[in-house]
Formats: C-alpha cells, sequence, structure tokens
C-alpha cells in the first residue's frame, strides 16, 4: 500500500512506529498493515455510514460515495428500486426525508474519513480506502436522532444489500423510552 496522503504520519491510531507521539509505544494501532497484507481493500463493498450524513464533495469522500445505479439511471423523481425512497443515489437523509443527505454537523464526514477515505496524495487515509460509503442520515445537526429513524434506515441498507453498518454514536445523556 503506497501510504502517500499528505498528513499519513498523524494517523498514529492506524500506524505507529512510536515516532509521531511522544512517548507513544511502537505498535499500539489498529494493525491495519496487517489487514492490508491481506488485502489492499475491496471496491465491491459496502459500508452504511449512520450519522449525521457525510459531505459529499470532500476531496477524500467522493470517490468512495456509494451510488445506487438503479436510481442514477433510473426515472427522475422515481422511485427505481422500490424501496420507498425516491432518487436515493448515494443513501438518504432521514432526518429532512429527501435524498440530498449532506452533513451539517461535521462528525459524520468524520467518521466516513476513518472508514474510507482515499490513499490519494491528499489528506487522510482510511482503514479501508477502496470501499464504498452509503450515507444515511440519522441524526440532526444537533446530533439527535430516533431509534424509529434508525431501524427504518437498517431495513433500507440491508434491502439494498449493504456489507457493514456502521453507526457511532454516543452521549451523556441516559437513554430516552420514547425513542
Amino acid at each position: 500500500f503506497p501510504f502517500n496522503d499528505r498528513y499519513n504520519t498523524h494517523q498514529w491510531n492506524l500506524i505507529n512506529n512510536g515516532d509521531i507521539v511522544d512517548g507513544a509505544l511502537a505498535g499500539a494501532d489498529v494493525g491495519v498493515k496487517d489487514a492490508w497484507r491481506l488485502t489492499g481493500g475491496d471496491p465491491s463493498v459496502v459500508v452504511a455510514v449512520f450519522d449525521c450524513a457525510v459531505n459529499s464533495t470532500h476531496e477524500d469522500l467522493t470517490d468512495a460515495l456509494w451510488v445506487n445505479e438503479k436510481e442514477l439511471n433510473g426515472e427522475s423523481g422515481k422511485d427505481d428500486d422500490g424501496n420507498g425512497y425516491v432518487d436515493d443515489i448515494h443513501g438518504w437523509d432521514c432526518v429532512g426525508n429527501d435524498n440530498d443527505p449532506m452533513d451539517d454537523n461535521g462528525h459524520g464526514t468524520h467518521v466516513a474519513g476513518i472508514i474510507a477515505a482515499n490513499d490519494d496524495d491528499e489528506g487522510f487515509y482510511g482503514v479501508v480506502p477502496y470501499a464504498q460509503l452509503a450515507i444515511c442520515k440519522v441524526f440532526g445537526d444537533d446530533g439527535a436522532g430516533t431509534t424509529a429513524m434508525s431501524l427504518a434506515a437498517i431495513s433500507d441498507m440491508a434491502l439494498l444489500g449493504v456489507d457493514v453498518i456502521n453507526m457511532s454514536i454516543g452521549t451523556s445523556a441516559g437513554c430516552s423510552p420514547e425513542g
């Protein structure tokens, strides 16, 4: 794997030789080099990112966006794949109930970059830089969402055949029984 991205030396969590962070223990990383020896990534793997969406214009993510071919090549304004969502080409915005799942928080883009930022000699690279990202906006710009929204999106992504669902959530608040 080339590891040529501009800021790759800052990604000690992926490859840590002990030089990047003062006092860092060499090898205290996720072992991504060992994984990459087995596979450099598979562009047929689709990871659904359930979060505040993804900035689809980010330089390290544009090539990683999954494309729903039935909707892309279908009739505009029609649900060509029959999943209940019209023109869901890269995913769905469950918060706004539309086909434009754009990140207005930043967290989802950050998570997507960790997963699949391209190795393109630019910013950073992800753990699986050749995977595709299906975007599911299940949290608003305030980070709030509902369990019902997430479950509906999980069902949709399963029907579309995604391989992995990533949902990065955390809160200092307690669990809510109503949502």
